[in-house]
């Protein structure tokens, strides 16, 4: 359909729409309800589209939708939403479910490929779901740029892992306001790109994700942090962030403490933060957190920003 309508010229916007949560749906109600769900959603995209246009089901709990002869409704994310999820659904007496949706948009450009809108769709989408979903977001130059510097952190944390290099960290301060005295220090992971500028520490920790590298990446951090504190020989802790990725990997305990001991440094002088919003809801997470506490590791809820292995200033 796209192919044919590109060669028509007739605008249109292309809608990935995704149902926040849609796992917790299955596995607290079970498969039925999440297909009568899946069913329940289809319809109302297609009440919603009339004859403007065609919805098609992609993925389990992903939609496209597509609007013809620009019926802008991508400039009112939370009414496009609304009109979906308003109604709150129930299969069972007493029981409601309501959703929440996650929307990325493209709109259609002469210029682009039917690929190419579709990953720009896909991108914004993976914005909206980074904002922890329950909205629109509008392909953009600026989510262009941030997906183009993870495919360059990719390319260069593989080639400083195959080259047998360490990625390397800085060492923030962390001053405390009433004696203005160092008490701790933030990890604060950095990687260049080809010109020698940085690339955001959150970019550079997705990547590391996407390339099968968070052991790797959990490994040099701990490693970085303990033997900074021998070096400088101080009662000061080191805080770094960590994402869930890392914090559900089975062996971090075991890591955490081996490499302590290595340097000869007490667990405690090593502050695991996370971020709000990857802990809140997740009980794998929670549970996690409460594992390292038991193990004398320290824990503490970054809810100043959302940036992956630093804190806002």
């Amino acid at each position: 359909w796209l192919n044919n309508q590109k060669k028509s010229s007739e605008p249109f916007t292309l809608y990935l729409i995704d149902i926040d949560h849609f796992k917790h749906i299955i596995n607290h109600y079970g498969d039925i309800i999440g297909d009568e769900t899946l069913i329940v959603i289809a319809t109302r995209l297609e009440e919603l589209v009339g004859d403007r246009g065609h919805v098609y089901r992609t993925e389990r709990d992903q939609f496209v939708l597509i609007w013809i002869n620009k019926f802008e409704l991508s400039t009112d994310a939370e009414g496009f939403i609304q009109n979906i999820t308003k109604r709150p659904i129930s299969f069972r007496p007493n029981e409601i479910i309501q959703l929440t949706l996650s929307i990325g948009c493209a709109v259609f450009n002469p210029n682009a490929s039917p690929k190419l809108l579709i990953r720009h769709a896909d991108m914004a989408l993976y914005r909206a779901k980074k904002l922890g979903g329950n909205t629109l977001v509008n392909f953009s130059d600026e989510i262009s740029s941030e997906f183009g510097q993870l495919a360059i952190a990719k390319e260069m944390i593989s080639k400083i892992i195959a080259d047998g290099r360490n990625l390397e960290f800085y060492f923030q301060p962390i001053i405390e306001l009433k004696s203005n005295l160092i008490i701790g220090y933030e990890a604060l992971l950095r990687v260049k790109d080809r010109d020698g500028a940085f690339i955001p520490p959150p970019i550079a920790v997705l990547a590391c994700k996407h390339t099968g590298l968070i052991y790797q990446l959990n490994i040099q951090t701990f490693e970085s942090a303990y033997k900074f504190l021998k070096d400088l020989n101080t009662d000061a802790y080191v805080a770094v962030n960590l994402t869930r990725a890392q914090l559900l990997l089975p062996s971090i305990i075991d890591d955490l403490e081996a490499i302590a001991a290595k340097y000869e440094q007490p667990l405690t002088k090593l502050v695991i933060e996370v971020t709000e919003d990857e802990s809140l809801e997740d009980r794998q997470v929670i549970d996690a957190l409460e594992q390292l506490r038991s193990n004398n590791i320290r824990v503490s809820l970054d809810d100043f920003g959302t940036c992956l292995l630093y804190t806002s200033d």
